[in-house]
C-alpha cells in the first residue's frame, strides 16, 4: 500500500534506526518545542490540509476536517490527533508525534525515534474550520 512517500515510506519504515539513533532524535526535536509550541498551536484545524515530505505534493496526504485522510493513487482512511500524536488508520495504522515548526511546517517523530519533515503544500492553507466542518 503506498500512502505517500510522507507516511509509506517516512512512517513505515521505522525498524531500521538503532537505540542511539532514537535518543539523539528525540533531543533534536525537544529543542525549541516550548517556543514552537507557543507560535504554532497544534490542533486538528492547524493540520487540515495537504502534506509532504518533499517538493512533490501529488505525493502528499490530504487531511480533511472531517477525519478523512487520501494519499497517492487514492487510498485513504480516517485520521485523528490525540495530544501530540497523530494517527492515521486505513488499510495499516500508523501514529507518529507532531512538532509544530512554523505555519507551514511539522516535524514528525517516528515510534523508533527516527525524525521526518513534510511541509503544507501550496494552495492548502490552514484553514479555519467552517460550521459543517468537525475539527
Amino acid at each position: 500500500m503506498k500512502l505517500s512517500t510522507l507516511f509509506a515510506a517516512g512512517l513505515l519504515a521505522l525498524a531500521a534506526a538503532s537505540p542511539a539513533a532514537g535518543a539523539q532524535a528525540q533531543g533534536k526535536a525537544g529543542n525549541g518545542t516550548a517556543r514552537n509550541a507557543a507560535e504554532f498551536q497544534l490542533s486538528r484545524a492547524f493540520l487540515i490540509g495537504t502534506w509532504a515530505d518533499d517538493e512533490d505534493c501529488e505525493e502528499g496526504v490530504e487531511l480533511l476536517g472531517d477525519g478523512r485522510f487520501f494519499g497517492d493513487g487514492g487510498v485513504g482512511g480516517i485520521w485523528y490527533l490525540e495530544g501530540d500524536e497523530l494517527t492515521l488508520t486505513g488499510e495499516n495504522a500508523v501514529t507518529v508525534r507532531v512538532v509544530p515548526i512554523d505555519r507551514d511546517t511539522i516535524g514528525l517523530i517516528n515510534a523508533d525515534g527516527s525524525l521526518g519533515e513534510s511541509r503544507r503544500c501550496d494552495g492548502s492553507e490552514m484553514l479555519q474550520p467552517g460550521p459543517d466542518e468537525m475539527v
